[in-house]
């Protein structure tokens, strides 16, 4: 009755007779189209389904050496009915393939017409080709080992800003676990590669490691939780003596001037802890020319951790060299 009533309602609203000729075009497109769908649906088509492989049977202390296709693509002829209900299936089909049967052969199991595959559809689909139509099991002993974790950043910061400590990543380890022939190679696994362009503060980020795209390589955990210590950079000034390295014992060189002031800049919070005694600058007297007479270039040879952008005042010394 509501929908007599709602009907009633609507071709009142639009000025429709029930008698009319759009009531008539209305039901003659509905019933064309309600024919046309059930003959399109009996005839056959060549369509592709996917269906997913699972491996059973798999030895406990081996594994693959790369890594084996996931999916099955399915060449099919089939009613449009068939392919209308796989299509509205809500989980992909699954195809067990048991390892344990393989054998110990490089290559395994032809897929071509298998009744196993057949028997996920229906009993009328044709299927004309699947891809791969064979799938490589080759396999080795698992092997176990725990190697670091390689951060990969641009290192490229704002101007005005860095680092005021170590970048902290947790783990900063994973077990690596696949054929024994790869994991014996791998010294690291590293990150995906961050930007660290845009940083003005610290932050903690969540980074995936990078994949082995050829080899079965598993890790205990597929990412890190990254923490990065960034702070604005202040400006110092210190001086420090200038050393002389590789001096030969018979001579004895004098500089001019004796020291440098280096201009630096650090993580405010760093700034107490930075001092003359912990830089060291020299000068090589393996580069005196005494044809040219010309100055030496002062190096800085240590100097505190995360102090940026370096200067020295001055950069080159004049010298008196002396014969003992």
């Amino acid at each position: 009755m509501k929908e007599s009533a709602f009907l009633n309602q609507l071709l009142s609203r639009f000025k429709i007779n029930r008698n009319s000729e759009w009531i008539i075009f209305f039901w003659c497109i509905l019933i064309a189209s309600v024919y046309w769908f059930m003959k399109a649906m009996n005839k056959r088509y060549t369509s592709t389904v996917d269906m997913r492989v699972e491996y059973v049977n798999v030895p406990e202390d081996r594994t693959f050496t790369q890594a084996l296709p996931e999916m099955l693509n399915l060449r099919v002829n089939a009613q449009g009915w068939d392919l209308f209900a796989y299509s509205l299936k809500r989980q992909v089909a699954s195809y067990n393939l048991d390892i344990g049967n393989a054998g110990n052969t490089p290559y395994v199991v032809p897929m071509n017409n298998s009744d196993e595959i057949v028997g996920h559809l229906s009993s009328d689909v044709e299927i004309l080709t699947v891809s791969p139509d064979t799938i490589p099991v080759m396999m080795e002993s698992l092997e176990q080992k725990t190697v670091p974790v390689l951060l990969l950043t641009d290192s490229i910061f704002p101007k005005q800003y860095g680092l005021s400590e170590e970048i902290s990543v947790e783990p900063d380890s994973v077990v690596v676990s696949g054929p024994k022939s790869v994991v014996q190679e791998v010294e690291h696994v590293a990150t995906k590669k961050i930007s660290l362009q845009n940083l003005t503060r610290s932050t903690t980020r969540q980074v995936e490691l990078e994949k082995f795209q050829e080899a079965n390589i598993k890790y205990s955990t597929d990412q890190v939780q990254v923490y990065l210590p960034v702070e604005k950079l202040t400006e110092g000034k210190v001086e420090v003596p200038i050393d002389i390295i590789n001096l030969a014992p018979e001579d004895s060189v004098s500089l001019i001037p004796q020291r440098t002031t280096i201009t630096f800049q650090t993580a405010l919070s760093n700034y107490s802890n930075i001092y003359p005694g912990r830089f060291q600058v020299t000068v090589d007297a393996a580069a005196i020319d005494n044809s040219s007479r010309t100055q030496l270039k002062i190096s800085v040879a240590t100097k505190p951790p995360f102090t940026y952008n370096l200067r020295l005042k001055p950069e080159y010394v004049d010298y008196i060299r002396q014969t003992k």
